[in-house]
């Protein structure tokens, strides 16, 4: 059996709520309709599903609780108030050092082309000087630890818009997160199609996943007017609560959230028909889409200096700039 599907495997018998025993390091499932018993490596589905955050999986603990730098700060300020208030973004980040990156600074830069304003939320403080490097292309930021995820930071910025003035003249919401690089190619692209596309949408993102029913890749969703002002919408972001696995987040959240208001009638779509993970990057150059997983480009880094070469030479024709930044980025260029 492919690697693949055996990790398709296992979340669909998470998704049927099917027994898990699991003990030591050894991870042991059943499917009820099968007499077969397998055991693999805990350690192993977790590299294979990219579970990068979590504390548990399946009962089994992960990571130990991180330690932030003494001198980091809880921040919550208001930078500015754009003078057009339509499309706005909420920008999900998250890092142990405290510190914003700089391809951070670089997609939020990018991102301001296709809205009036951007608010800005980390699962962590911050470190002093850091708010510094993108207080020209936001309008509010909040830094403080609540263990719940890109879905909780979203959370909380859509209750910060709440309470705002300008609330009520949102048209178009746009919810993503620092999980990608980007952007390689302008947004305009993505959003000039996606607007010229027949058919009423009420709401879509940039690339779909099917492995647990199909839904929108949580690291990109645009909402409009008809989805915003739905108590559907806001009902789902404020009961985000901390999970204690991160696959319930993948499970209740990223796959929940397309489920949830497709059943309350609203219509969506993708810009292409395909996850991003693991697809190839001459795929993704191919069809012109803007963003590339972190994690992948990791891997490509950690593989054969060939490979790695392929990839920057493909990726300085369409963008030199924030490759620099890429290559940039510490203990990620292993190759020369």
């Amino acid at each position: 059996m492919h690697e693949s599907q055996i990790c398709q495997w296992l979340l669909r018998q998470v998704f049927n709520n099917n027994d898990f025993i699991y003990f030591n390091k050894k991870l042991t499932f059943v499917k009820a309709s099968e007499e077969k018993i397998k055991k693999w490596n805990a350690d192993y589905f977790y590299k294979k599903l990219s579970l990068v955050r979590g504390d548990y999986f399946l009962g089994y603990k992960i990571k130990t609780l991180v330690r932030f730098p003494d001198e980091s700060l809880n921040v919550k300020r208001e930078l500015k108030k754009p003078k057009i208030i339509k499309k706005l973004a909420i920008f999900a980040s998250y890092n142990e050092k405290c510190v914003i990156e700089d391809y951070i600074v670089y997609y939020l830069k990018g991102l301001c082309q296709v809205v009036d304003g951007i608010v800005f939320v980390m699962d962590n403080p911050v470190l002093p000087g850091e708010i510094d490097k993108i207080q020209k292309y936001v309008i509010y930021v909040q830094c403080e630890c609540h263990h719940e995820y890109d879905f909780g930071s979203y959370k909380r910025g859509w209750l910060y818009l709440k309470q705002t003035d300008f609330f009520n003249d949102i048209e178009e919401l746009i919810l993503c997160n620092d999980s990608c690089y980007g952007p390689f190619f302008p947004l305009e692209k993505v959003f000039g199609e996606m607007y010229a596309r027949k058919g009423d949408i009420d709401f879509w993102g940039i690339h779909r996943n099917s492995e647990i029913g199909d839904h929108i890749q949580s690291f990109f969703y645009v909402f409009r007017k008809s989805v915003l002002a739905s108590p559907v919408f806001d009902g789902f972001l404020l009961a985000v609560r901390e999970e204690i696995d991160v696959l319930d987040v993948v499970l209740n959240y990223e796959a929940g959230f397309t489920s949830v208001l497709e059943k309350a009638g609203f219509l969506w779509d993708t810009y292409v028909d395909y996850s991003i993970i693991n697809a190839s990057v001459e795929k993704l150059v191919d069809d012109v889409c803007p963003l590339i997983k972190v994690k992948d480009v990791k891997e490509i880094y950690g593989k054969s200096g060939r490979k790695i070469r392929k990839f920057r030479s493909l990726m300085n024709r369409v963008n030199p700039e924030l490759m620099k930044i890429v290559e940039k980025k510490k203990n990620i260029c292993r190759y020369q």
